[in-house]
């Protein structure tokens, strides 16, 4: 029950002190020499090319019409082997790119927040969907039409942080800061910890609301079985108790948020707006 409560109250609000930040790096896109490409096969053979490990993870990109690959392994400066066997019809003296269209955030990251394109001085629009994108771009030729996506890749599990396509691609180096939340582990084993900045005793009365609503373990015929606490009409006490500690935590959360994560991003929360929850929402 520690464990759900725990859970609960983690999943009311973005909590001010999960934000953080970091910055996607994209270099520049490689497309010295020529492929050659084998229907079945997920090997490519360069000529002319100088491919390292620095291309692992990068996305291999034939043009309109043909899938979008990841390299997966460079086995030489001419040996490389894509994620997926190679779709299309065998041929030599191809035309190619390597690039990054994939993006990840850190490890810890539960969602992208806000990512900025410092060149152009706006944010990218964030958590588009791929059934969107495949709309209105299936073969992903669009170039420069005002700002980028962020799209849905992969959603945050507990095996990883969430996927991300950039689209339109980029090509050139560039660099894209971005703000995060982080993703907080349950509290599983018996030496973890909860995030700091929710007390102890706010837990131990979220479990105690829940316990009041638990009967007890089956069977309930046998009464070493019953919960005690279980209409006892202390429900409503413990929910009242929860209630007014969880406003005083909130109420800390929000100042946190209006001083650290406004003031980092030079933002004035307008007079209007009495809410910072509000705020970090929208």
């Amino acid at each position: 029950m520690v464990r759900n409560a725990y859970r609960r109250i983690m999943e009311r609000r973005r909590w001010a002190s999960l934000y953080s930040h970091n910055q996607f790096l994209i270099p520049a896109a490689y497309s010295a020499g020529t492929v050659s490409v084998t229907n079945g096969s997920p090997g490519v053979v360069g000529t002319g090319t100088a491919w390292t490990s620095a291309l692992v993870g990068q996305q291999f990109y034939f043009g309109s019409g043909a899938p979008i690959y990841t390299v997966i392994s460079v086995g030489s400066s001419t040996i490389l082997t894509l994620d997926l066997p190679f779709g299309g019809a065998t041929g030599s003296g191809l035309n190619y790119q390597i690039f990054q269209a994939y993006v990840t955030p850190q490890s810890d990251c539960l969602t992208i927040t806000q990512c900025t394109d410092p060149v152009n001085g706006w944010d990218l629009e964030l958590h588009h969907t791929q059934d969107e994108l495949n709309y209105i771009d299936p073969q992903r030729t669009t170039q420069g039409l005002g700002r980028q996506w962020l799209v849905d890749l992969r959603l945050a599990t507990s095996q990883g942080p969430p996927m991300y396509e950039l689209w339109p691609y980029v090509f050139s180096q560039a660099v894209f800061p971005y703000e995060y939340l982080k993703r907080m582990a349950d509290l599983l084993l018996e030496g973890d910890q909860p995030a700091p900045f929710i007390r102890g005793d706010v837990i131990l009365e979220a479990a105690l609301v829940d316990l009041c609503l638990w009967p007890g373990k089956a069977p309930l015929e046998l009464p070493a079985n019953r919960n005690p606490l279980y209409g006892s009409g202390l429900h409503q006490a413990h929910e009242d108790r929860f209630r007014d500690m969880m406003t005083d935590v909130e109420r800390n959360d929000d100042e946190i948020y209006e001083r650290d994560v406004l003031y980092n991003k030079n933002l004035q929360p307008s007079p209007l707006l009495t809410s910072a929850d509000w705020l970090r929402s929208h």
